[in-house]
């Protein structure tokens, strides 16, 4: 399996990272992603999986995304949604 990396410089997820780093969270979070309901239920990328690392940086966010399962030669789009359903 080949391993995509995507380095996202965050901006529209910041000003709530920069909030929970306010509130004396560690500068560095990490969780796992994951497919849509609607992705799960047509059997779409099935091997797929990742891992999502956020670095504040001060007043920026530097976000490290790493999957794996997709396939080669392929574009993708990333979504971040706080809610994902």
């Amino acid at each position: 399996m080949k391993r995509y990396w995507l380095t996202v410089a965050m901006g529209a997820i910041g000003p709530m990272l920069a909030v929970t780093a306010a509130l004396g969270a560690p500068d560095n979070i990490s969780f796992p992603m994951v497919r849509s309901s609607a992705a799960i239920a047509a059997g779409c990328l099935p091997a797929a999986s990742g891992r999502v690392t956020v670095h504040s940086l001060g007043p920026i966010e530097f976000m490290h995304v790493e999957v794996v399962g997709l396939p080669a030669n392929k574009d993708f789009d990333f979504f971040v949604d706080p809610a994902p359903q």
